[in-house]
C-alpha cells in the first residue's frame, strides 16, 4: 500500500498542470481594477473589468487548418434556415468549386426557396468559394438571406444593446443544427432596412458563434485577420477567422446568416502547456497597453483634450488562431488573454499569448 501511495504521489508532483484546473493555474480574480499610464502620463488606461476564465480542466495548444465547405455543410444550413419552406435543387457535391483552378473569380452555388414568405419574397441560400489571385483557394462563405420585410448587412458589426431571449434561443437552435461545435460568444443589435418604407431601425438581434474546443470557444473580436493584406502577395493574403453570424428579425422572425472560413482542429494532437498567471499577464498588459496607444497623444491638442483615455471592462481567457510563421498555411489554436474596450465592446485593445506572454496582432494573425 505504501508503494502505491508513493507512486501516486510521484505522479501528482510530476504533473501538477494536468491535475489543476485552469482557474487554479492562472489564479485570476473575478474582477480586476487598476490604472495604467504611459511614461508621459497622457495615455491613461482605466481597468474596471470582469475577468472570464473557462471552467475547464486544461487548455492546450492544438494544430488547426482551414477546410473547404462540403455539400453536407450547405444542406445543414438549408435545413436549419429554410425550415418548412421548400427549396430548389442543389448539386451532389461542391468538388468542382472547391478544387484549385486557374480562375481568380469567386465561384458560387445558389439555392432558392420555391415558395414566397409572408413578405412576398423568396429566401436565398448561397455558397461562395473565393480564390487567391493565382487560382488557389482562399476561403469559403455560406450566406442565407431570409428576405423578410427588412434586409440586413450580416457583415456589419453588432450594435450594443439587449437582445430578445426568443431570438437567442432560435439562433442557438439554428447553430446547433448546422454544427454542434459552434458556441455563442457575442450578441448585440443589428440595423434592418425596410425596402418598402425606406426606413431603418434596430429591429434585428445579431448573434456571433465560434468553434468550441473542449468546452472553451475561440474568442471573437471586431478585428479581422486580413486587415493588412497585400493582395498581390499570396503569402500575405490572410485567411479570416472562422465565425458564424446569425440575425433574427424581431418582427417577422426571418433569418439572415453568414458562415465563413471553416477550420478543422486536431484535438488528438493537442499539446499540454503551462499557462502564465494572471498576475504575470496583467504586469505585461500594464506596460504594453499604454505604450500601444501612446501614439494618440499627438492628436490631443487638436481634439482639445488633456489626455488620451481608454477603459477596459472585460478580460477574457479563451482560444485564438495563430498563424505559423514558418508555414503561412498552417495554424495553431493557442490560449490567449484579451482586454476589451468599454466603449466598443467587440474591440480587443490587446491580445496576449497566455503561454509565453507575447503580443498577438489580430490583423496579421500572429
Amino acid at each position: 500500500m505504501k508503494k502505491i501511495y508513493a507512486f501516486v504521489l510521484a505522479i501528482i508532483l510530476l504533473c501538477p498542470v494536468a491535475l489543476a484546473d485552469v482557474q487554479s493555474q492562472v489564479e485570476a480574480p473575478a474582477a480586476y481594477r487598476a490604472v495604467w499610464q504611459s511614461n508621459t502620463g497622457k495615455t491613461i488606461i482605466t481597468v474596471d473589468a470582469v475577468v472570464e476564465v473557462p471552467s475547464v480542466q486544461q487548455m492546450m495548444v492544438y494544430p488547426a487548418s482551414q477546410r473547404v465547405f462540403t455539400i453536407d455543410d450547405l444542406l445543414h444550413v438549408a435545413t436549419a434556415c429554410f425550415g418548412d419552406i421548400p427549396y430548389g435543387s442543389y448539386p451532389n457535391n461542391l468538388d468542382s468549386l472547391t478544387q484549385c483552378g486557374a480562375s481568380s473569380d469567386p465561384t458560387a452555388v445558389v439555392i432558392q426557396a420555391t415558395s414566397e414568405n409572408a413578405a412576398g419574397n423568396l429566401a436565398l441560400l448561397t455558397f461562395n468559394q473565393l480564390r487567391r489571385h493565382d487560382g488557389n483557394l482562399w476561403y469559403g462563405m455560406i450566406q442565407f438571406e431570409g428576405r423578410g420585410y427588412a434586409r440586413y448587412q450580416v457583415a456589419d458589426l453588432p450594435i450594443a444593446g439587449a437582445v430578445s431571449a426568443d431570438s437567442r434561443e432560435k439562433a442557438v437552435s439554428i447553430a446547433r443544427v448546422i454544427d454542434p461545435d459552434m458556441a455563442l460568444v457575442y450578441e448585440g443589435l443589428s440595423m434592418g432596412y425596410d425596402d418598402n418604407s425606406g426606413m431603418s431601425g434596430l429591429r434585428g438581434d445579431m448573434f456571433v458563434f465560434t468553434r468550441s474546443i473542449n468546452g472553451t470557444p475561440v474568442v471573437w473580436t471586431s478585428k479581422e485577420c486580413y486587415a493588412y493584406d497585400n493582395f498581390g502577395d499570396t503569402y500575405n493574403l490572410k485567411t479570416p477567422y472562422e465565425s458564424m453570424t446569425i440575425i433574427i428579425d424581431r418582427h417577422d422572425g426571418s433569418v439572415w446568416l453568414q458562415w465563413q472560413a471553416p477550420h478543422t482542429i486536431d484535438i488528438a494532437s493537442g499539446q499540454a502547456v503551462t499557462l502564465l498567471s494572471f498576475n504575470q499577464i496583467s504586469t505585461i498588459a500594464a506596460q504594453l497597453l499604454p505604450l500601444k496607444y501612446q501614439f494618440l497623444e499627438q492628436y490631443l491638442s487638436t481634439s482639445n483634450q488633456d489626455a488620451n483615455r481608454l477603459t477596459v471592462n472585460r478580460i477574457t481567457l479563451s482560444y485564438s488562431r495563430v498563424q505559423n510563421r514558418d508555414n503561412p498555411t498552417g495554424y495553431m489554436m493557442v490560449p490567449v488573454w484579451d482586454f476589451f474596450n468599454a466603449e466598443n465592446p467587440a474591440e480587443s485593445l490587446l491580445t496576449i499569448n497566455a503561454v509565453d506572454g507575447t503580443v498577438i496582432d489580430r490583423g496579421f494573425g500572429y
